[in-house]
């Protein structure tokens, strides 16, 4: 797993080596300043392959942003703490 630039990143990608648009991904991101981790599939267990497979996704880059954790999800649908809404 890489840190671009050592910032506190809420994206993170998934790449591959060879990859024109990861490398414009990349790119891209720094031109903006948008902090991201990238995690070269070429170089990680093969579960992650899996799982990055299991989730339907075929091509790289694959991009995701990190949203928090269970507080950060209810607060985006106005669910108080300690409620439930399920």
């Amino acid at each position: 797993m890489n840190n671009q630039e050592g910032n506190k990143a809420n994206l993170l990608m998934f790449t591959k080596d060879n990859c024109p648009y990861c490398e414009k991904a990349k790119l891209l991101l720094n031109s903006k300043q948008i902090p991201y981790v990238w995690v070269n599939l070429n170089e990680n267990p093969q579960d992650i392959t899996d799982m990055i497979k299991s989730l339907g996704i075929k091509t790289v880059p694959a991009i995701f942003e990190y949203k928090g954790g269970y507080d950060e999800l209810a607060a985006s649908f106005n669910i108080k703490e300690g409620g439930s809404d399920v």
